[in-house]
């Protein structure tokens, strides 16, 4: 097993990628894996859909069955929102706009999940043209055009961002 290898004081990561890897790994595989191993200290969760995963694995940890450990998504954090809501921490992506997921989970765990919202679906096309990939099995041949069409998008993510900021500020002031 690679804790053998690594050594059982060296943390890691329990990537689950089936898109990628071809492997399906189980809920229940998942909590028994953080309940043997004290050195799994995070899911990176990639799974689509995943939902259900998040919440068996969430659901686990709160009901004592095992040590919360951290959950971050990938997939280009497609579905941030409702991963947030099912209990992850944040996201670990290579999305173009990181601030965007970053003031995303603020807002959520800040309690301010219209706001969350907001942004997220000010820049929903930009993160699902740069999230397409015919390996993450939801590329679509339209969508995921080329960097022109990922540059339009960018465009049309930033305006929709700054109009969204601005309401936000209208709101607040008002």
């Amino acid at each position: 097993m690679c804790v053998a290898a690594i050594g059982a004081e060296v943390p890691f990561v329990l990537q689950d990628y089936p898109q990628s890897t071809g492997v399906i790994i189980a809920p229940s595989v998942i909590v028994e894996i953080v309940k043997r191993l004290p050195s799994c200290v995070m899911l990176k969760h990639e799974d689509w859909p995943g939902l259900a995963k998040i919440a068996e694995v969430r659901a686990a940890s709160q009901r004592g069955d095992t040590r919360r450990i951290s959950i971050l998504v990938g997939n280009g954090a497609i579905m941030l929102p409702e991963e947030l809501g099912r209990g992850v921490d944040g996201a670990m992506t290579g999305f173009s706009y990181p601030e965007m997921m970053v003031e995303v989970c603020r807002a959520h765990f800040a309690g301010k999940l219209e706001r969350a919202a907001d942004l997220f679906d000010a820049y929903l096309p930009l993160a699902h043209a740069t999230s397409c990939s015919r390996a993450s099995g939801h590329g679509d041949p339209e969508v995921c055009a080329g960097p022109a069409r990922r540059h339009r998008l960018a465009g049309h993510a930033q305006a929709g961002a700054a109009a969204v900021g601005r309401a936000t500020r209208r709101r607040s002031d008002g």
